[in-house]
């Protein structure tokens, strides 16, 4: 059993981390929150992750969420549309369009989706309610970093080595070598603090560093799978 709960200072009950007010006797758990500032949330992600996703799981309308799930896609199409012209490059498997890596994308974000109801339904039987709204934002959320340096670093991606940095033909380790491995450091820095951030998200709610471990690996390693298949 794992418990990641409220307790109430009247009634000593336990509640939902997402609570506002107590099951049994009504009184306010904690001060409301309508909704999400997309900039603190951001900043505080760096700092403070764990508070920060116990913000966005409290918070009643979870803005931005439609917007950084489009911004996860187009990120993943990327990185996997680099993937799979390396493999054209190095291996010689068959070169898909970047529609393919769109859909590939998507399918990843379906699977964060699927994801978050399964999450649900482990914790749930764990005795830890939780909502699956509430997993999928926490995992979507989790990417900010990433895809903010995806977005600050690709102008200077393009503006060094075109659209070679995407379709390495040649490499850009080939065309610029100091400046692609900095490059290359930087995106995987990002990845993998998008993972750590993955893993405080979940165990933010479980309260379990073993659960949130092996859903987070099982998570990562699917997606993985999915992009260097």
């Amino acid at each position: 059993m794992i418990k990641n709960f409220q307790t109430c200072f009247n009634c000593k009950h336990e509640n939902p981390l997402y609570s506002l007010t107590c099951n049994k006797c009504n009184a306010y758990l904690r001060t409301k929150i309508p909704n999400l500032d997309f900039w603190e949330i951001t900043w505080k992600l760096f700092y403070e992750p764990t508070n920060t996703f116990i913000k966005i799981i409290q918070s009643e309308k979870k803005n931005y969420l439609a917007l950084i799930s489009f911004l996860f896609v187009i990120r993943f199409s990327v990185i996997d549309f680099i993937i799979n012209n390396y493999k054209v490059h190095f291996f010689y498997k068959e070169l898909k369009s970047y529609y393919d890596s769109l859909l590939t994308s998507l399918l990843i974000l379906i699977i964060t989706f699927i994801a978050s109801y399964l999450i649900t339904f482990l914790f749930n039987f764990l005795k830890t309610k939780t909502r699956v709204k509430d997993n999928f934002s926490i995992i979507i959320f989790s990417s900010i970093p990433n895809i903010l340096a995806f977005i600050f670093l690709v102008p200077f991606q393009i503006a060094l080595f075109g659209h070679y940095w995407f379709t390495v033909n040649p490499p850009p380790t080939i065309i610029k070598p100091l400046a692609s491995y900095i490059f290359y450091i930087f995106e995987l820095i990002f990845i993998a603090w998008n993972i750590i951030l993955t893993f405080i998200a979940i165990k933010t709610q479980t309260n379990h560093i073993i659960y949130s471990l092996l859903i987070t690996f099982l998570y990562y390693s699917l997606i993985f799978l999915i992009m260097f298949l």
